[in-house]
């Protein structure tokens, strides 16, 4: 039986909030509340920052690191903080540089540390890092149970690319939980990751019926349009036109692009990419990368720079792809010597 609880006063509010039992801004004023009692208590303030960060509030943010400050100066909470706001506002080498200043500092990290320096080093892309800093801090006396621990390590065994323990760990909170949308989404998205797309689409039919809120409804659309197979366009393409209406973003453009792609439609995705790449580098995606290089080899049989752009994407590509793209560039290299 997961405890969740623990004798501390903030653990309550957070998991109300963090299971969407209570409104985002009535547990951030309730947390206010506690820290005007409380005001050099840097596990309340660690949680609060973290809530801060967590629905991008962050102009509110430097005076609560003024405040961890004041109570302890050399609380390491205030350094990781500042490098994950820095990676938010696109500042991605200013984060680089505090974190490894922070590497090289000789000091045993409290629980509360280890935790948001885990969800850095999940930002920074290293989540097998993460995920062993995660267990550590899940067993401290500080950490056991801890709900916003227990939902991070789901997604970092998703980003790693553990989905049978995201789903071990997903259906262990819902066992306590049934009723829970949250841990019934990162379930839905583990069982897509072991291939199980028709359970997971049932699970996030369910969820739109359950779900009021535009934003998250429209991030369930856009993880259904993902669970469909590329066969089923018109099924991608209506989930994601729902996905867009209720939460407009970058990864649903991108996804589009995608399913035109996977559907054999590589005319309509590039011209949809060019569009993007109008307010978005894409330099480092390398799959975006993949569809523009293929329009460039396929449409316009344009091989050089087509080569150029598979080069690119052989060095992002996750290892076993490497393999694949690297013959495609000796292919590409014939064509551009003839």
């Amino acid at each position: 039986m997961l405890r969740y609880m623990s004798t501390k006063p903030w653990q309550p509010i957070l998991k109300q909030i963090l299971t969407q039992q209570i409104e985002a801004q009535k547990g951030l004023d309730q947390f206010k509340e506690l820290i005007k009692s409380n005001p050099k208590d840097t596990s309340i303030l660690g949680r609060y920052s973290g809530l801060l960060y967590h629905y991008k509030a962050f102009m509110d943010l430097p005076e609560i690191i003024e405040q961890i400050q004041n109570a302890e100066p050399e609380s390491l909470l205030i350094p990781y903080f500042t490098a994950l706001v820095n990676l938010d506002l696109g500042f991605p080498d200013e984060t680089v540089k505090i974190f490894n200043k922070m590497q090289a500092v000789k000091k045993e990290l409290k629980p509360i540390e280890m935790l948001y320096k885990a969800l850095l080093l999940r930002r920074l892309s290293r989540p097998l890092e993460a995920l062993k800093l995660i267990d550590t801090f899940l067993n401290t006396e500080e950490g056991k149970d801890d709900l916003e621990a227990l939902l991070e390590k789901i997604q970092l065994h998703l980003e790693a690319r553990q989905s049978k323990e995201a789903l071990d760990l997903a259906n262990k909170l819902l066992k306590d939980d049934p009723k829970n949308a949250e841990f019934r989404f990162y379930k839905a998205i583990a069982l897509r990751g072991i291939n199980e797309t028709n359970i997971a689409i049932t699970e996030l039919t369910i969820l739109l019926s359950d779900i009021t809120d535009p934003k998250r409804k429209g991030l369930i659309y856009l993880e259904r349009a993902r669970c469909r197979p590329p066969t089923d366009l018109n099924g991608k393409l209506g989930d994601l036109d729902e996905a867009k209406k209720l939460n407009p973003n970058h990864e649903v453009d991108r996804e589009i692009i995608i399913s035109y792609y996977m559907g054999n439609k590589m005319e309509e995705s590039d011209k949809l990419i060019e569009k993007l790449e109008e307010n978005h580098n894409i330099n480092n995606d390398y799959q975006m990368l993949l569809i523009k290089g293929s329009a460039l080899r396929y449409i316009k049989k344009d091989y050089k720079k087509a080569l150029e752009i598979y080069k690119r994407v052989s060095e992002l590509a996750p290892g076993p792809l490497k393999e694949h793209f690297n013959k495609q560039i000796k292919v590409l290299e014939e064509k551009v010597k003839h």
